[in-house]
């Protein structure tokens, strides 16, 4: 051993000699192998045997062992835009501070809340404010406009 070598014939040798445990001959530990102190945290560990330990040494609060944050936990002013929350109280606040316009109320569009522009056929209109020229703008021949040919 001395000279950089195991001092062994046998895999049985190797142990004895090198003094090798358990453990070295583990590819990962399991908590049944497990019988000395809490790793500490500047080893990686948690320095706790027991989970609410570990989330103490962590400083971690009570939220973190939720899953979802509803009214009966949320405690303090409302959440910031730039957090993620609306910044608002009610749904008015939500409407001013997310600066929504009367279009973000609807569940469909109708032509009495349309007021812009005629919508691109790049964006699924017909460019058009009249029937006559959607047909025009779609290629759409003089046939399209009846219902039956007849002999």
């Amino acid at each position: 051993i001395e000279n950089g070598g195991t001092g062994a014939n046998s895999y049985d040798e190797l142990e004895d000699n090198l003094e090798l445990g358990e453990l070295a001959k583990k590819d990962l530990i399991r908590d049944s192998l497990w019988s000395g102190e809490e790793l500490s945290m500047v080893n990686g560990g948690t320095q706790a045997s027991f989970a609410m330990h570990a989330r103490y040494n962590l400083n971690l609060g009570a939220l973190s062992v939720l899953d979802w944050i509803g009214d009966d936990q949320w405690y303090g002013p409302p959440l910031s835009i730039e957090n993620g929350g609306t910044g608002g109280n009610n749904f008015d606040e939500l409407e001013d501070n997310l600066e929504l316009g009367e279009m973000a109320k609807q569940d469909v569009i109708r032509d009495a809340f349309w007021s812009g522009e005629e919508l691109s056929m790049e964006n699924g209109g017909t460019q058009a404010s009249f029937a006559m020229h959607a047909r025009y703008n779609l290629n759409l021949g003089a046939l399209s406009v009846l219902d039956w040919i007849g002999d």
